[in-house]
């Protein structure tokens, strides 16, 4: 799996509820053992809304989406638990450049077996699904497009990096309290060097939704779905040169973004960090418990 996968994942997927199964850290530390016992549940309403699935495809989605999220519990959640353990030792006394490569590798790593397995769960429902459910998700898709085109694209260059700045500094500050204005100056310096991708991102999802839904019409195999949907949310082997370049960019400047803000945390922000990341571990361990 590429680096770009992680990027489009944290900020902006449309398919984000499957990653509640595989980067729950992510939410809030008090709703995470809520939010993770009922993942499953969760993602069933969402698909529900975008399939209009039938009483046989609930009857069958629903068990298998217990089964997938036990599983989970079992053999994924254990790793996030090592995770957050190294980024608490490695944050102890600031993190160096390698091993924020080593935390963002494996969160790649983590990412892609746990979408892996969840499109295994996906992949046969869609198989099963009517024209009319089909055009239902189209349509869905549609107005997904039109709330991304009206979230991103009307705004000029300037605005939208403005807009980036502020959302990555409420971000921080849920987990650091108040930044200072040095740190704020130094987010909006640093995000503000990543690349224009928001056209390249919707020219990229709307062409892929365009192949799924042509599958889907043609009645593929499950099977073909379900590599299909690795490549696009997992490889994304087949994005243009220029959006990969321009990713690959962003990459590179959110990786020295980490290492640059944890350098500029004082004592108090660090111990509220590393206080708050011990909680989201201590929720996981009792989960596996």
């Amino acid at each position: 799996m590429s680096k770009i996968q992680v990027y489009r994942s944290v900020f902006r997927s449309v398919f984000v509820l499957l990653i509640i199964l595989s980067v729950g850290a992510l939410v809030a530390c008090s709703t995470i053992k809520a939010v993770y016992s009922k993942a499953d549940r969760i993602l069933f309403r969402y698909m529900d809304e975008y399939l209009d699935l039938t009483t046989t495809q609930k009857e069958y989605l629903k068990p298998e989406l217990q089964t997938r999220l036990d599983e989970h519990r079992r053999e994924e959640l254990p790793r996030f638990i090592e995770l957050l353990e190294k980024v608490d030792e490695y944050g102890q006394d600031g993190l160096s450049e390698a091993e924020t490569g080593k935390i963002l590798d494996l969160i790649v790593e983590l990412y892609a077996a746990t979408t892996r397995k969840t499109v295994a769960v996906v992949a046969p429902v869609l198989a099963q699904l009517k024209s009319a459910q089909i055009e239902h998700l189209s349509r869905k898709l549609d107005a997904a497009n039109q709330r991304y085109y009206a979230k991103y694209l009307v705004f000029s260059e300037d605005r939208r990096k403005s807009r980036r700045a502020k959302q990555i500094v409420r971000r921080l500050e849920r987990w650091t309290g108040t930044l200072t204005i040095a740190q704020e100056r130094l987010i909006t310096r640093l995000s503000g060097a990543i690349p224009n991708t928001y056209e390249d991102w919707y020219d990229y999802r709307v062409r892929q939704q365009q192949a799924i839904l042509d599958m889907l019409r043609e009645a593929v195999p499950s099977d073909r779905l379900a590599r299909f949907l690795n490549r696009w949310w997992v490889e994304q082997d087949d994005i243009s040169p220029q959006l990969g370049n321009k990713i690959e960019k962003t990459w590179d400047i959110i990786s020295d973004m980490i290492v640059m803000i944890d350098r500029s945390l004082t004592p108090r922000q660090r111990d509220r960090v590393l206080r708050r990341v011990n909680d989201i571990n201590r929720q996981f361990r009792s989960l596996v418990n």
